[in-house]
């Protein structure tokens, strides 16, 4: 509550502004995938700590506020900052309740939760964004990823070509031990699993509530071979989200890049769109690894499960 009541004015001249400034966009463009993004990762597009992103938040909600006060009834507009998530638990901090409707007074948590879905689905539902922006003196977010589809496109390595250790080596770790993204120990992985598709993944996991597809990179993979293992990801788990659909009891899908070096600073924003996990600098030899996000909450999108 204390964000409401210390929020300033979008166009306030120092740092939550001009951040708030650079936010909305971005929480626009979410909304309209109809996804969810965590405070790090809106944090790293604002250059700012995701310990302070509740500051810009509150600069937008006030801001959207007083607009949906102008506008009137007919147009209400959501609280799209709602959008914005803890890692862990999935729903905004509670200092975000005071942009609820009374302020989230006498809630349970369980209330609490359903509130906020119930204002996430309006502000993915809600159809005036641009018309909210405009309003706003803001430009919509412009991101060109020409760059890296060309790349990912032209690359040919490692089509129909001999394996290298290293990729087998990592693939061979990741599949002997599945906690390295997020499935419990129990759970055998299965390397070369092939889709009816016809392709074939490097690592699968069928544990008991979800299905995981991983595929690996080794460390001296070049940026054309990582951006195209992001788009590999995003085919191998709508083939494998149709699959469980197609089952009896169908299961949650996630996809996982595993790297055995670090992600290009460049690929940050295709992997947040893509909504790609990514774990960096994992190594046969020793196990070590760096996650970019819990591969189980990365990119988490709004929906029923397995949707």
């Amino acid at each position: 509550m204390a964000t409401a009541k210390a929020a300033l004015s979008l166009w306030d001249r120092g740092d939550s502004a001009r951040r708030a400034r650079l936010a909305l966009p971005i929480l626009v463009r979410q909304a309209q995938a109809g996804k969810a993004l965590t405070y790090q990762d809106l944090g790293a597009e604002i250059d700012a700590h995701h310990r302070v992103v509740n500051h810009p938040l509150g600069c937008i909600g006030r801001a959207l506020r007083e607009l949906s006060d102008k506008w009137g009834k007919e147009r209400p507009i959501p609280p799209i900052q709602c959008l914005v998530v803890n890692k862990e638990k999935g729903f905004p901090g509670h200092g975000f309740d005071g942009f609820m409707e009374g302020e989230g007074r006498n809630l349970t948590k369980e209330q609490r939760e359903r509130r906020i879905e119930e204002y996430q689905a309006a502000a993915i539902a809600y159809p005036y964004w641009a018309e909210v922006l405009a309003a706003l003196r803001l430009e919509p977010l412009k991101e060109d990823f020409s760059e890296s589809i060309a790349r990912a496109t032209a690359f040919s390595g490692g089509e129909g070509g001999e394996e290298s250790e290293d990729h087998r080596q990592l693939k061979q770790y990741i599949a002997a031990h599945p906690e390295r993204v997020g499935v419990p120990r129990t759970v055998k992985g299965k390397p070369e699993f092939k889709q009816p598709s016809g392709d074939r993944v490097d690592v699968a996991f069928d544990a008991p509530e979800e299905f995981v597809v991983v595929e690996v990179k080794p460390k001296q993979a070049p940026i054309d071979d990582i951006e195209r293992g992001l788009f590999q990801c995003v085919k191998y788990r709508a083939v494998a989200t149709a699959v469980q659909r197609l089952g009896s009891k169908p299961k949650s899908v996630r996809t996982v890049l595993v790297l055995g070096g670090t992600l290009p600073a460049k690929l940050a924003n295709l992997k947040r769109r893509l909504a790609v996990p990514v774990i960096e600098s994992v190594t046969a030899l020793d196990g070590t690894q760096r996650e970019v996000e819990d591969p189980a909450d990365e990119g988490r999108r709004l929906g029923p499960k397995g949707s």
